[in-house]
């Protein structure tokens, strides 16, 4: 993420945030994980991909309220 390839840093994320657990580590990659995917939402130029990035934030910050 600090050398600005978002995207690999997405991949990278997921292994954490797709745990299974709700532990305080799952529940900061998945704030991380909404966070890279706003900044990934910013550098596609289509708006499909857009919208997709940023439901999958949205859906993120959804659960992490709970």
């Amino acid at each position: 993420m600090d050398q600005g390839d978002i995207q690999l840093a997405l991949h990278v994320i997921d292994i954490l945030a797709l745990a299974p657990d709700d532990d305080s580590v799952v529940r900061e990659a998945k704030r991380l994980k909404s966070e890279l995917l706003h900044l990934r939402s910013g550098d596609v130029p289509s708006v499909v991909s857009k919208n997709l990035y940023l439901s999958h934030a949205d859906a993120l910050d959804k659960e992490l309220q709970k």
